[in-house]
C-alpha cells in the first residue's frame, strides 16, 4: 500500500499561540487562587472561579507566551491580569518614573512615620477619600518575579491587609508600618505610592467592603513595576512564534489505496457483465422515451386536458383577486395620509377589468363547445364516406351515425349547459368577493383617515414640545410645565401605542421622562432605541451622554464617564456646531477629573469649554462651569494663580448674565478657599458678598447657605469672634430648613457650636452640638466625620463639665450610635477621659455598658 503526504496542519498558528498564552494564565491562577476565589463575588451560577478568571483575561490585551517546555515546568510571568471583579470603585495605579502612584489620597500635611498608628492612617484616608467608609479593607498584593539562571521564571506573592478603623486600634496603638511595608505604602504630596526599586514584578491595591452578609470588592488589575522587562520579552512576536512552534504537530501521511487489478482469467466474464449493464441501461432509457412520447400524444388529444387548462386559468384569476386584495390592504396602511379616493378608483378599475376577463372566459368556453361540434361533424362525414367506399351496410351505417350524432348533440348541449351554470356560479362568487373588497376598502379609508388625524395630532404635540425645550438644559432642568407635558406624552405613548410602532421621537421622549425621574439606566436604554431608528439624531446622542454622565457621577464610575464622552463625540460628529454638547462634555471631563484628582482631565475640559464659546459667543453658562473647573484644579494644586484665573471666568459669566446664581456661588467658594489657603480675612469678607448675591438671585439655594455658613465659621475661627460663630449657625439653620436631609450641613453646624462652646467654656453649646451630630448620623449612618467630631466634643466637654451624671448621660447617647465600633478600653485609656477614671460613677457606667469586658 503506497502513502501520500499532505500539508494540512490540524492546529493553526493562532491556536498554538493561544495555547501558549493560556498556560501562563492557568499558572497565574494557581498561584493566586487563594485570593481570586473570593475576588469575583458577582460570578454567575454554575461558573467556577477558574472559568471566570479565564473569561476575564484570556481575550484581553494581556499576552504571554510560554513554550511547551516552560509550560511543562509551570513557568509563570507577572502580567497585567485582572485579578478581581466587583462593584466598588477601583484604586487607580499608574507608573510615574520609577514608582507606582495610586489614586489613594491623604491630606497634604499628613505623613506616615515609624510611630504613626493604623488609626491615624485610617482617619487621614477617610477624610481624603470620600468614596471610602470606615470598616473598608485595603489589600496590597505584591507579585515578585524570579528569573533564575537555570530553570524557568516563576512568581511568589505576598498579601498585606489593613482595615480603615478609627476606633478599634486606638487602645493598642498598632503601628502602621509594623504590618504594611514602607516600600509599598508611602506618602508623597498627598498621594500614596511605592518606593523606587521595589522587587520586580507587579502590584495591585484592592478595596473590599462588608455589606450585610456579602463582601463587595473593587475591580482591580496587576500593575507592572517600572523595571519589569520580563513581561515585554515574553509577550513579543518573536516569543509568540517560538512558543507556537513548540506546540506544532506533524501531520500524518494520508494512506491512499491502489486501484484493483482484474484477473486475466476472468476477463471474458468481466466484459460480458459490463456489456450487459450497458444494454440494460439503454433499454431503460428507450422505454422511458416511449412512455414520455405516448403521454405527450395523449395530452394533445384529450379535451379534459383543455378543461383543466381553463380551470388553472380560473385559479390564476382567483389569485389575481386575492393579490389585489392584499395589495390594496397594504396600500391602505402605507398611504396613511391622502390618496384614499384615488385608491378606491383604482380598485374599481381593477374590479371592472376582472369582470371583463370573466366574460371573455365565458365567450371562450362557447367557442370551445362550437369547436367540439365542428370536430364531430368532420369525423362523421369522414366515417360515412369510408363506409360508402367500402360498401359495408350503408343503411345500417347511416342509421348508426344518425343515432350517434343525435346523442352527441344532446350530450354536447348538456356539457354546454353545465359549463354555463358552473361559470355563472363562479362569477357570482367572485362578484360577492369583489363587493366585500369594496366594503373593506371603504372601511380602510375611514380607518386611515382616523390614523392620519392621530398622526397629525402626535406630530403637533412633538413639534410643540420641541419648540419649548431649552436646548442648553437637560430634561430635569426644564420648566415644570414642560416636564409635565413630556410626562403626559410619554404616558400616553406607553399606554396606547404598540412598541413595534414607536418612532424615534417616541423613544426620545420616553428617555426624557426617565431622565427627569433620575432613572438613568432606563433613560440610556430609551435613547439607544431612538438612535437605532434614527442614527443621525444628534439630540438623542447628546441626551444619552448626559444620562451616562449623571449616572457616572451617582456611581463614581470612571467607565460610565468614558462612555458619555463617546456619545458627546457622536453628537458633535453629526452636528459640529452643537455648543451644548461641547459644554456638557467639558462638565463630564471636569467631574471625572475631580473623581480621579487628575489635572490632565481638567485641562482637557478647558478645551471643550473653549470650543463651546467659539460656537456660541453668548453661552454664559460655559464661563460659570469653566470657572468651577479652574477652581477644582486650583484646589488640587493649591495654586493662587489658578484661583485668580477662576475669578475672571465668574466675572465674565455674571457680566453676560447678572442673574446667574451659580456663578456668584462658585465665585464665593473660590474666594473662601483662597482665603483659607492664605489665612486672609479680607478674602473671606469678599466671599460673603458673593454668597449673599447668589441667595438674592435664588432664595432657596441650599448649597449657597451652607457654604456661606462655612465661610462665616472659618472667619470666626480666624478672629475668635462669637458673633460670627452665631451668624454661621443661622446660615446652617436656614440650609437645614431648605433640606432637612443634608448630613453635611448638620455636621458643619455641630462643629461651629462645638468651637463656640470651647471659646465660651459653655457646656450648653456642647450639648447643642451633640444634637447636630446625631442628626447628621441619622441622615448618613456611616458618616465617619460626624462620629469623630462628636467624640472630640465629648472629650472637650469632659474637661469643663463638673456634673458627672450629665456627662455620662451624653456619653451613653453617643454609645447608642457607636457601641459596635468602640470598646471599654478605648474609653478608659483615652487621655481626655483620664480625669474620670477614678470616679466610681464612671466605673459603674463602664461595667453596666460593657458587661463582658474587664477593666
Amino acid at each position: 500500500m503506497e502513502t501520500k503526504s499532505t500539508t494540512h496542519n490540524p492546529r493553526t498558528e493562532n491556536q498554538q499561540a493561544q495555547r501558549a498564552q493560556l498556560t501562563n494564565l492557568v499558572t497565574t491562577y494557581q498561584t493566586l487562587s487563594s485570593f481570586i476565589r473570593g475576588a469575583y463575588p458577582s460570578k454567575p451560577k454554575n461558573l467556577s472561579d477558574y472559568n471566570m478568571f479565564i473569561k476575564e483575561n484570556l481575550s484581553s490585551r494581556v499576552k504571554v507566551y510560554l513554550n511547551k517546555a516552560e509550560a511543562f515546568q509551570k513557568a509563570c510571568i507577572v502580567a497585567p491580569y485582572n485579578i478581581s471583579e466587583g462593584r466598588l470603585q477601583g484604586i487607580e495605579t499608574v507608573v510615574q518614573g520609577d514608582v507606582l502612584r495610586t489614586s489613594l489620597r491623604v491630606p497634604r500635611s499628613f505623613q506616615i512615620n515609624d510611630d504613626t498608628t493604623v488609626e491615624d492612617v485610617s482617619m487621614a484616608m477617610l477624610r481624603a477619600n470620600p468614596q471610602m467608609q470606615e470598616g473598608d479593607q485595603i489589600s496590597i498584593l505584591h507579585l515578585i518575579q524570579h528569573v533564575p539562571e537555570k530553570g524557568v521564571p516563576h512568581v511568589t506573592w505576598k498579601q498585606y491587609d489593613f482595615t480603615l478603623d478609627t476606633i478599634s486600634y486606638g487602645a493598642i496603638h498598632s503601628e502602621f508600618y509594623s504590618d504594611i511595608p514602607k516600600s509599598l505604602f508611602r506618602v508623597n504630596d498627598g498621594c500614596i505610592e511605592t518606593e523606587a526599586g521595589i522587587e520586580m514584578g507587579g502590584v495591585a491595591y484592592v478595596l473590599s467592603r462588608e455589606v450585610g452578609r456579602k463582601v463587595q470588592i473593587s475591580t482591580q488589575s496587576i500593575v507592572l513595576t517600572p523595571d519589569n522587562s520580563i513581561y515585554k520579552e515574553y509577550s513579543s512576536e518573536e516569543k509568540k512564534k517560538e512558543a507556537a512552534g513548540s506546540y506544532a504537530i506533524v501531520a500524518k501521511k494520508k494512506m491512499v489505496a491502489p486501484k484493483k487489478v482484474v484477473n486475466p482469467k476472468n476477463e471474458y466474464l468481466h466484459g460480458f457483465i459490463s456489456k450487459s449493464k450497458k444494454i440494460l441501461s439503454m433499454k431503460k432509457i428507450l422505454i422511458a422515451l416511449v412512455l414520455i412520447f405516448g403521454i405527450t400524444i395523449a395530452a394533445q388529444n384529450n379535451t379534459a386536458g383543455q378543461e383543466k387548462t381553463y380551470s388553472q386559468e380560473e385559479v390564476n384569476l382567483m389569485m389575481q383577486v386575492q393579490e389585489l386584495k392584499i395589495s390594496e390592504m397594504q396600500k391602505s396602511v402605507e398611504d396613511k395620509i391622502g390618496m384614499q379616493d384615488k385608491y378606491i378608483d383604482n380598485a374599481k378599475e381593477n374590479i371592472s377589468e376582472m369582470q371583463r376577463n370573466v366574460e371573455d372566459k365565458i365567450g371562450m368556453q362557447d367557442k370551445y363547445v362550437v369547436s367540439i361540434n365542428n370536430r364531430f361533424g368532420f369525423w362523421i362525414g369522414l366515417f360515412g364516406g369510408l363506409m360508402t367506399f367500402l360498401s359495408i351496410g350503408l343503411s345500417v351505417g347511416v342509421g348508426f351515425l344518425i343515432y350517434y350524432l343525435t346523442n352527441l348533440n344532446k350530450r354536447s348541449d348538456e356539457w354546454k349547459q353545465e359549463l354555463i351554470e358552473m361559470k355563472e356560479k363562479e362569477i357570482n362568487n367572485k362578484l360577492i368577493e369583489i363587493n366585500g373588497i369594496i366594503e373593506e376598502t371603504i372601511k380602510n379609508k375611514e380607518a386611515v383617515s382616523e390614523v392620519s388625524n392621530q398622526a397629525k395630532e402626535e406630530l403637533s404635540d412633538i413639534r410643540k414640545i420641541k419648540e419649548e425645550i431649552q436646548s442648553d438644559k437637560t430634561p430635569n432642568e426644564q420648566t415644570p410645565e414642560l416636564q409635565k407635558k413630556i410626562k403626559v406624552y410619554a404616558t400616553k405613548t406607553s399606554e396606547t401605542k404598540p412598541i413595534a410602532e414607536y418612532t424615534a421621537d417616541d423613544w426620545l421622549f420616553l428617555g426624557y421622562d426617565a431622565h427627569m425621574e433620575e432613572k438613568h439606566e432606563d433613560a440610556c436604554f430609551y435613547y439607544k432605541k431612538a438612535v437605532d431608528i434614527n442614527p443621525n439624531d444628534a439630540e438623542a446622542y447628546y441626551n444619552w451622554g448626559n444620562a451616562l454622565s449623571n449616572f457616572a457621577q451617582l456611581k463614581s464610575d470612571s467607565v460610565l464617564f468614558e462612555e458619555s464622552f463617546e456619545k458627546y463625540r457622536k453628537a458633535i460628529d453629526i452636528n459640529p456646531n452643537d455648543a451644548k454638547a461641547y459644554y456638557h462634555w467639558g462638565n463630564a471631563l471636569s467631574d471625572l477629573g475631580e473623581l480621579k484628582s487628575d489635572s490632565a482631565l481638567f485641562e482637557e475640559s478647558f478645551g471643550k469649554f473653549r470650543k463651546a464659546i467659539e460656537v456660541n459667543l453668548n453661552y454664559a453658562k460655559v464661563y460659570t462651569n469653566w470657572g468651577i473647573t479652574i477652581l477644582r484644579l486650583a484646589r488640587l494644586k493649591s495654586d493662587p494663580a489658578l484661583f485668580e484665573e477662576s475669578f475672571g471666568k465668574f466675572r465674565k459669566a455674571t457680566e453676560m448674565n447678572p442673574d446667574d446664581a451659580k456663578a456668584y456661588y462658585g465665585w464665593g467658594t473660590a474666594l473662601s478657599v483662597l482665603a483659607r489657603l492664605k489665612s486672609n480675612p479680607a478674602l473671606y469678607e469678599k466671599s460673603l458678598d458673593k454668597y449673599k448675591k447668589a441667595i438674592e438671585m435664588k432664595p432657596d439655594y441650599v448649597n449657597a447657605y451652607n457654604n456661606w455658613g462655612n465661610a462665616l465659621y472659618a472667619l470666626a475661627q480666624l478672629n475668635s469672634d462669637e458673633a460670627l460663630y452665631k451668624e454661621s449657625c443661622e446660615k446652617y439653620s436656614k440650609a437645614s430648613e431648605l433640606n432637612p436631609n443634608n448630613a453635611n450641613t448638620y455636621n458643619n453646624w455641630g462643629n461651629a457650636l462645638s468651637d463656640l462652646a470651647e471659646l465660651k467654656s459653655d457646656p450648653a453649646f456642647f450639648e447643642e452640638s451633640f444634637d447636630k451630630y446625631r442628626k447628621a448620623i441619622e441622615n448618613k449612618l456611616d458618616y465617619a466625620d460626624a462620629y469623630y467630631n462628636w467624640r472630640i466634643s465629648l472629650k472637650q466637654l469632659a474637661r469643663i463639665e463638673n456634673n458627672i451624671e450629665k456627662l455620662l448621660s451624653h456619653l451613653e447617647e453617643y454609645l447608642k450610635y457607636y457601641k459596635d465600633k468602640i470598646t471599654r478600653s478605648d474609653i478608659e485609656n483615652d487621655a481626655d477621659f483620664a480625669i474620670l477614671k477614678g470616679d466610681p460613677y464612671f466605673q459603674q457606667f463602664l461595667e453596666d455598658y460593657f458587661p463582658k469586658e474587664k477593666s
